[in-house]
């Protein structure tokens, strides 16, 4: 992996020069990137200082990433939110759903195309009991459309529901009960006992 061996700062410049060279009429010459961040399983977060220049940058297509590194690819961001209370008659599998959600609260997202997922916080085979109404998880690819929907609710048939930010458990280990990682790649698992 050549961005291995690279510190953020160096990716940053090489990843914004790439973008500078080749799309030189469509960002400011002194573009930048706000920040980089290295995960864990090899990929990078590459951050742009405004929504303006991320959408800029979004449009351009999948082949300045691919100069950067071989295999790299464009994602759209995602920002989850939690919606309380829905009304259990409502269907998020259906395809409908989401046109149907973007309409009811089209005062907060502007496209519905801005509304990339929706599902159920626990499945309903999940549910022992029949209950009225759940938590569904909504991801949203605009930040401004959900802190709006935070900020004032969401509106699921009618029902204007109390919205929160989704931050998804960390893993835990159901060996050792230690974090991060799942019990089938337990470091203890394999310790005598």
């Amino acid at each position: 992996d050549p961005l291995q061996g690279q510190s953020e700062e160096e990716i940053s410049e090489r990843a914004a020069t790439i973008l500078r060279e080749q799309n030189p009429s469509r960002l400011p010459p002194g573009f930048c990137f706000h920040g980089v961040r290295k995960l864990g399983d090899g990929r990078v977060v590459l951050k742009a200082c405004t929504e303006a220049e991320a959408g800029i940058i979004r449009g351009l297509g999948p082949e300045w990433a691919s100069t950067l590194a071989d295999g790299m690819q464009v994602s759209k961001p995602s920002h989850q939110i939690i919606i309380h209370g829905v009304p259990a008659n409502f269907v998020p599998g259906l395809p409908a759903s989401i046109s149907q959600l973007h309409h009811w609260n089209k005062l907060f997202v502007p496209l519905v195309d801005d509304i990339t997922h929706i599902r159920w916080l626990h499945a309903l085979s999940d549910r022992h009991i029949a209950k009225s109404a759940s938590s569904l998880v909504v991801s949203l690819s605009r930040e401004d459309s959900a802190a709006h929907l935070v900020r004032h609710g969401t509106s699921v048939l009618g029902k204007l529901c109390r919205t929160d930010h989704f931050i998804q458990s960390p893993l835990q280990c159901y060996h050792c009960q230690a974090w991060n990682h799942i019990s089938l790649v337990c470091p203890q698992r394999d310790e005598p006992s």
